[in-house]
């Protein structure tokens, strides 16, 4: 199945790291990909994942842009949420986002095994981080500054840099209309 790993797990894996008690997928939810769609739920149900909120797991209700949440009961107070989603707004569809997504292996804690896991491309990160929630800007802020040190290595490229100054400007327009609003 085409699933990445997106919000709060990828922020992890990119360096800007917030603590998060959930895992957010997005996954290709189309008739061509109705075959691979019953391993997740067999994974969920394995794990005793139970649906938390409205709608059901369903394809058609993925394709219409909502969000299927689940919550893994782990014993604490606080469980472990899945949130499975196929449309975002302001990312692209799903097709692009996987092009472009960034694979990375994660140890198994079993010996020196290894999963590959899917994870969205920064920049379509930030994308999804946009929702307009103020808790939502500091991460965009630490996922450009992560970008920005993880490549000054590397040779960096022109997306790259239009990428960087795209978000400093927008964040240069957000500070003076919150300046503008205090005043």
């Amino acid at each position: 199945m085409r699933a990445l790993s997106m919000c709060g797990q990828a922020c992890v894996l990119y360096g800007a790291a917030e603590y998060s008690r959930a895992l957010d997928l997005t996954v290709l939810a189309t008739p061509e990909a109705l075959p691979a769609l019953p391993a997740l739920p067999a994974a969920l149900d394995a794990l005793h994942a139970a649906v938390i909120a409205v709608p059901s797991f369903d394809v058609r209700c993925l394709d219409r842009g909502h969000e299927v949440h689940f919550s893994i009961p782990d014993g604490s107070a606080f469980p472990l949420r899945v949130d499975i989603m196929s449309r975002m707004r302001g990312v692209e569809a799903f097709s692009l986002p996987w092009e472009r997504r960034t694979t990375v292996a994660l140890p198994t804690g079993e010996g020196d095994s290894e999963v590959l896991v899917g994870v969205m491309a920064l920049e379509d990160l930030v994308s999804a981080k946009k929702t307009q929630r103020d808790k939502d800007r500091p991460m965009i802020r630490r996922l450009v500054d992560a970008s920005y040190v993880a490549a000054r290595d590397d040779a960096v490229t022109d997306v790259q840099v239009a990428f960087r100054l795209a978000e400093l400007r927008q964040e240069l327009e957000q500070l003076r209309f919150e300046a503008r609003r205090g005043a």
